[in-house]
C-alpha cells in the first residue's frame, strides 16, 4: 500500500496533531489505522501497513477455507470458531481498510477538533470550564477502558488457550480422517502445511498472537475514536446550551466591552445598542450550531460504514460463543472446560460492551442535540427586539432535527437499535441451538 497510496510528508498540520491528541487516538497509530508518514517513521509504518494487509488477506482466505472444511466434515465446534473469529476478522478487515484509505477525511475531523468549533466573544466561565474538563476526563477514561478490554481479549484468545496443549506436547489436533485444521492453536484456521511439530506450532502461535493483538487493538481503537468524537460533540452541545441560557449576561458583557453604559435605574433592554448586542449573541449561537452540524455530518460520513459493518455482524459474532457455551456444558470431563468458559464469556461481554458503546454514545448525541431546539425558545426573546426574535425562530428551525448517527442510513446508533440487535442475538442463538 505504501508508497502507492500514501506519500511521505515533510511536516504535520498543527491543528490535525492537536485534534489527534484531544481525541486520544494513539492506539490508532499503534494498530496501523493512522500511520505516521513523517520522516523515517514513514518507512516503519509503511512496513507495518504492508504486513497488516498481507495478514488480513491471508486470514480472510484461511477462514473461508476452514469454514468449508468444517461444513464438509460436519465439525460443529470448528464451525462455531469460524463463524465467531472469521466473521470478526472479515468485519474489521473492512472497517480497518475503510479508515486507512480515508485518511484525508480523518485528518479533516482531527482538524475540526483541533481548531475548535466556535469562539464566543465572552470568555468561558467556571461552569463552561467544568464541562470542558469533564469531557477530557471522559475521553481519557474511554481510552483506558477500551484498551484494557482489548488487551485482556488478546490474552484470553491468543495467549492462554494454546499453552496447555503445548506444555503437554500436543502440537496438533488433526487425526486421520478428521478436519485438517489444528484446533489447538488460538485461531483455528487452515494452513497449507501441517502444524504438528514444536517449530511449526510456536511459529504459528507467534504469528497468530501478533495478528490477534493488532485486530483487538483495531477493535478498541475504532470504538475509542467514535466514543471520543461523540463526547466532544456532546461537550460542544452543552456549551451551546449554556451560551443560549446566558444570552442576556453575554450581551451585557459585550455591551460593556464596547464602552457603553446605561443611566442608573434604566433597564438594559431599553437601549438600542444593547439590543444589537443581544442579536450578536444569538447569531453566535446559531453559527456555533451550524459548525456542530457540519462536524456531525463529517462524523457520519467517516464512521457510517464502520457502524454498518459492526451492527451487521455483531449479532452472529456474539450468539456463536453463546452456542459454544451450550455445547461445552455437555463435555464435563474436559480439563480445559473452565478456561474455555471464561474465554467465551469474556468474548460475549467484550463484544456486547463495544456494541453498547456505539449505540449509547450515539444516543447521547441525539439527546443533547434535541435539547438545543428548546434552549433557543428559552432565551429572553420576550424582552428583545424583532430582529432577535427572528433569529430565535431561525435557530429553532435549524435545530428542530436532532443529530442522529446512522449505519449508512439503515439503523441509527441509539438505544432502540441496541435492543433490536440484542433480540437478533437471541434469535440467532435459538437457531443455532436448534441444530443440536
Amino acid at each position: 500500500m505504501i508508497p502507492f497510496i500514501f506519500k511521505k510528508t515533510d511536516s504535520d498540520d498543527p491543528d490535525v496533531v492537536k485534534g489527534y491528541e484531544l481525541t486520544y487516538s494513539y492506539a490508532m497509530r499503534l494498530c496501523g489505522l493512522y500511520p505516521d508518514l513523517k520522516d523515517f517513521r514513514y518507512y516503519i509504518f509503511g512496513f507495518q501497513q504492508n504486513c497488516i494487509h498481507v495478514a488480513y488477506l491471508w486470514f480472510v482466505v484461511a477462514y473461508m477455507i476452514s469454514t468449508y472444511l468444517a461444513f464438509t466434515h460436519n465439525d460443529i465446534e470448528l464451525l462455531s470458531y469460524e463463524l465467531c473469529y472469521g466473521l470478526l476478522t472479515l468485519i474489521f478487515f473492512l472497517v480497518a481498510h475503510n479508515i486507512m484509505y480515508r485518511r484525508h477525511q480523518l485528518d479533516s475531523l482531527f482538524r475540526m477538533v483541533g481548531k475548535g468549533f466556535f469562539t464566543y466573544e465572552k470568555p468561558i466561565g467556571g461552569k463552561e470550564q467544568a464541562v470542558v474538563d469533564d469531557c477530557d476526563k471522559r475521553c481519557k477514561k474511554t481510552v483506558r477502558r477500551n484498551l484494557l478490554l482489548s488487551l485482556v481479549l488478546t490474552v484470553l484468545i491468543c495467549v492462554v488457550p494454546p499453552l496447555p496443549h503445548a506444555f503437554k506436547g500436543e502440537y496438533t489436533s488433526v487425526v486421520n480422517g478428521g478436519v485438517p485444521v489444528n484446533k489447538h492453536l488460538a485461531l483455528p484456521v487452515w494452513s497449507p502445511y501441517p502444524i504438528d511439530t514444536p517449530v511449526t506450532f510456536w511459529t504459528m502461535y507467534t504469528i497468530e498472537l501478533l495478528a490477534g493483538n493488532v485486530e483487538s487493538f483495531i477493535l478498541g481503537a475504532n470504538c475509542t475514536l467514535f466514543c471520543n468524537l461523540c463526547i466532544i460533540i456532546s461537550r460542544e452541545l452543552k456549551l451551546l446550551r449554556i451560551a443560549l441560557k446566558n444570552t442576556k449576561s453575554r450581551a451585557i458583557y459585550t455591551f460593556r466591552m464596547r464602552g457603553h453604559s446605561i443611566p442608573r435605574g434604566q433597564r438594559y433592554e431599553k437601549s438600542e445598542i444593547f439590543q444589537q448586542c443581544m442579536v450578536q449573541c444569538i447569531e453566535e449561537c446559531i453559527q456555533h450550531h451550524v459548525a456542530l452540524k457540519k462536524f456531525n455530518n463529517a462524523i457520519q460520513d467517516m464512521m457510517g460504514f464502520p457502524i454498518f459493518a459492526i451492527f451487521s455482524g455483531t449479532a452472529l459474532t456474539i450468539s456463536t460463543p453463546m452456542f459454544m457455551l451450550l455445547t461445552m456444558s455437555r463435555a464435563q470431563n474436559n480439563p480445559l472446560l473452565v478456561l474455555k468458559i471464561i474465554q467465551h464469556c469474556y468474548i460475549i461481554f467484550c463484544f456486547t460492551f463495544f456494541l453498547s458503546a456505539y449505540c449509547l454514545f450515539g444516543q447521547i448525541i441525539t439527546n443533547e442535540s434535541s435539547s438545543i431546539h428548546f434552549a433557543f425558545y428559552e432565551t429572553p426573546w420576550p424582552e428583545a427586539n424583532l430582529d432577535f426574535r427572528r433569529k430565535v425562530i431561525m435557530g429553532m428551525i435549524h435545530s428542530r432535527k436532532p443529530f442522529v448517527l446512522t449505519a449508512k442510513g439503515f439503523a441509527s446508533a441509539s438505544s432502540a437499535t441496541l435492543i433490536d440487535i440484542l433480540k437478533t442475538i437471541f434469535s440467532y442463538f435459538n437457531l443455532l441451538a436448534a441444530t443440536q
